[in-house]
């Protein structure tokens, strides 16, 4: 870290070499001398002007020694801004005295004019000091941060204890401190004197071993690589969290390029609207645009993230939010976000490798980049989102659960709950397109909504064609055998005529293929290898299973099974009514919240009707049980299906 010129005696590094400028020819072309092999080489004066300015050549006044070279670097790096303070009114004096004789009469008056001019701060130094200094600048060939305090220099540098005791302190180190308990530092200096103990009695007096400090206990500790030392102590997981380094972003060009996806538990306890009870804590399924920052459908739920809850989120999606202002007039804006995208980021849970999520994301032109596992950060949008969720307004709200159990102290969040189901399902709403999207983005330097206002327009924006092919699309993926009886796909039977026009044509009995959606088992679609068309074929106990969920139907399945009678249609709807009267009397919970379902959870029936409700469901199980007796019905005039035209029926109304 000092200043040449290219004159004679000065010394270059090149290519490995150290080499000296020994004469400079008349057409400018100079000779270099290898310190080493003695050999000449020469460079045109401009050749050595590239080479330096592309540093490749070093050159110096003197060629200080490798130890001064590393030593000045080092100290140029560790200084500090007192350091330097410090070194650079020594260079004063030194510059001032540089040309002098290193004599007391000469040095002194030049020195008080020197320290006069620095503001007569503290005492003027001795010349024998500022000799000392210009030696130092000298020998360093001109470098000034040679002037700088070597304070890494001071100090032992010879170690106290024999490698006897340090190994043993390193055998306490691995087994009390690299390890999950997370022992302190004093239990290893603790366990290190017992083990210098231990070989102290067997040696002799003479050869005893000196007891470790705490000061050997936390250099060593010290010196291990700070990666292994979290590894060992949190594990591999938490120590690749927390060492990541972003060495580059994801940069997305156009909205609707990539999207991201995921759910979280909200930290707060709604009440069910009808009885006020509390009912737990639902989950929410985002997703989220990563050019605009708008969110583009989400899906509030007591269903654990299953492919139920990605379904209906992904159907808010792909669709216009017409149905907002009309079904939420208390929503100010419009939520314009809405589309196909181009990319889906996932994680790797369950619900994301699903035979549904595959097929809808090929149909529809959709690549699915699944993050690795525990990388929060690879889709950080969306877990940014749900951070701005819960404490800009989730946190705020009584029946709040907080992020932690230490923030809640002494607060009950079932106790001071207010917020009703319903009232959740309006206050997000509004949260998301009147607060969130009309606020501005850090990142984006506008508000979500006016990105995505100026960034997409409605031509670019690529829309499902045929929005009832949704739940053909989203449902679940099934081989089944078709016979008289229809299809039986868990233990309910589907029926139509359709079905048996197709077993005239392909066989009394066949193999189909039918979709299935776990939000309503009340109709399943059916495909025929060879046959252009599908079937929408209704359940034959409608009054059982239309709006039924999967999980309740396994439920009421295992009710009635717990109730020792045949599992057929007839129980199944008396474990119906019964779970229904279990689940709107007494004490709320998740469980019983799934039970009465989202739909009924958000309309506004009454319990009148909730009554009247069963007492069909009674009448119908009674009129199964004359009909059905154990099993399901052999001949079409017992079924009476509700019926559906020929033909591709997805287009078709009912009746047309």
């Amino acid at each position: 870290m000092s200043t040449a010129r290219l004159r004679i005696g000065s010394y270059a590094e090149y290519d490995g070499e150290k080499l000296n400028l020994i004469r400079k020819l008349k057409d400018g072309i100079w000779q270099l001398e290898c310190q080493k092999t003695k050999r000449i080489k020469e460079f045109s004066e401009s050749e050595i002007l590239g080479l330096i300015s592309q540093k490749v050549m070093n050159i110096f006044e003197r060629f200080p020694e490798e130890k001064t070279l590393k030593s000045d670097k080092r100290l140029a790096l560790s200084a500090n801004d007192e350091g330097y303070e410090i070194a650079i009114k020594r260079f004063e004096y030194v510059s001032a005295t540089l040309n002098l004789p290193n004599t007391r009469s000469r040095l002194i008056p030049v020195i008080r004019e020197t320290w006069i001019k620095l503001g007569r701060k503290g005492r003027a130094p001795d010349p024998a000091t500022v000799i000392r200094w210009k030696n130092k600048y000298l020998d360093s060939g001109e470098a000034s941060v040679s002037l700088l305090d070597r304070h890494l220099d001071k100090g032992n540098r010879r170690g106290r204890y024999c490698f006897e005791v340090e190994g043993l302190v390193s055998d306490a180190i691995e087994k009390v401190y690299l390890r999950r308990e997370r022992g302190t530092e004093s239990d290893v200096l603790d366990c290190a004197k017992h083990y210098v103990r231990e070989e102290n009695d067997l040696r002799g007096k003479l050869s005893q071993l000196k007891q470790p400090s705490m000061a050997l206990v936390k250099r060593m500790i010290g010196d291990i690589n700070a990666y292994d030392v979290c590894v060992a102590r949190y594990g591999r997981e938490y120590a690749r969290k927390a060492f990541r380094s972003v060495i580059q972003n994801r940069i997305t060009y156009s909205a609707l390029e990539r999207a991201e996806i995921d759910h979280t538990k909200l930290d707060l306890f709604v009440l069910n609207d009808k009885t006020g009870m509390p009912l737990g804590r639902p989950w929410l399924t985002i997703c989220i645009d990563d050019f605009t920052r708008c969110v583009l459908g989400f899906s509030i739920s007591f269903e654990p993230p299953s492919n139920l809850t990605v379904q209906r989120c992904l159907k808010q999606v792909f669709l216009p939010k017409t149905f907002l202002l009309k079904d939420y007039p208390d929503v100010d804006n419009e939520w314009a976000a809405h589309g196909v995208m181009s990319q889906l980021v996932v994680d790797n849970g369950v619900e994301f490798h699903s035979h549904a999520l595959r097929n809808t994301c090929f149909k529809y032109g959709i690549e699915i980049h699944r993050a690795p596992r525990r990388t929060g950060w690879f889709k950080g949008k969306v877990e940014r989102f749900f951070g701005t969720l819960n404490s800009d307004y989730i946190h705020k709200l009584p029946g709040t659960s907080f992020s932690n159990i230490f923030d809640r102290d002494d607060y009950d969040p079932k106790k001071h709950a207010l917020t009703t189901y319903k009232e959740l399902h309006e206050c997000i709403y509004k949260w998301i397109v009147d607060v969130y999207h009309q606020r501005e983005h850090k990142t984006i330097g506008m508000t979500p909504a006016n990105m995505w206002k100026e960034s997409v327009s409605q031509e670019d924006v690529r829309l499902i064609s045929l929005p009832e092919e949704l739940d053909v699309i989203l449902g679940t993926p099934k081989k089944k055998t078709l016979t008289h009886k229809g299809i039986v796909h868990d233990l309910l039977y589907y029926n139509s005529i359709e079905l048996n026009d197709l077993r005239y044509r392909y066989g009394d009995t066949c193999k189909v293929d039918i979709l299935y959606n776990d939000d309503d088992l009340g109709e399943v679609i059916v495909f025929v290898k060879g046959d252009n068309h599908s079937y929408i074929v209704p359940a034959v106990s409608k009054e059982y299973a239309a709006g039924l969920t999967r999980w309740q139907h396994k439920k009421m399945k295992a009710w009635a099974k717990e109730s020792d009678v045949v599992v057929n249609e007839a129980a199944l709807l008396k474990a119906k009514v019964k779970l229904l009267k279990w689940a709107k009397t007494g004490k709320s919970s998740v469980e019983k919240a799934r039970l009465i379902g989202d739909v009924n959870l958000l309309s506004d029936e009454n319990d009148e009707s909730d009554q009247k409700q069963s007492v069909t469901l009674l009448d119908d199980a009674k009129h199964i049980d004359e009909v059905v007796v154990g099993e399901a019905p052999s001949s079409f005039e017992a079924i009476k299906p509700l019926y559906r035209p020929r033909g591709d029926v997805l287009n078709k109304k009912e009746g047309s």
